[in-house]
């Protein structure tokens, strides 16, 4: 992946440039949850992806939630597509 000046980078750079966030503590009484705001340029992309392929996401994921509502549902929910 070249920089796009004609200069060859190591990709690892920018792929860590372009996933780079600012990390914001949301008090959730009791507790702490992090969450990280990406980069405009990482935003734009993922709106421009999405708006492109938007169809074909709903058609392929549902509307299901996966583990919505429950404690650590995301955690279960990692685990449980991992084993499939």
């Amino acid at each position: 992946m070249g920089l796009g000046n004609g200069e060859e980078g190591n990709e690892w750079d920018q792929v860590k440039a372009l996933m780079a966030c600012r990390l914001v503590a949301l008090d959730k009484c009791p507790g702490v949850r992090p969450v990280g705001i990406g980069e405009a340029i990482r935003r734009l992309l993922g709106k421009a992806v999405i708006k492109e392929t938007r169809e074909e996401l709903q058609e392929v994921c549902g509307a299901d939630q996966l583990c919505s509502g429950l404690m650590g549902g995301l955690e279960g929910g990692i685990h449980a597509v991992r084993e499939l």
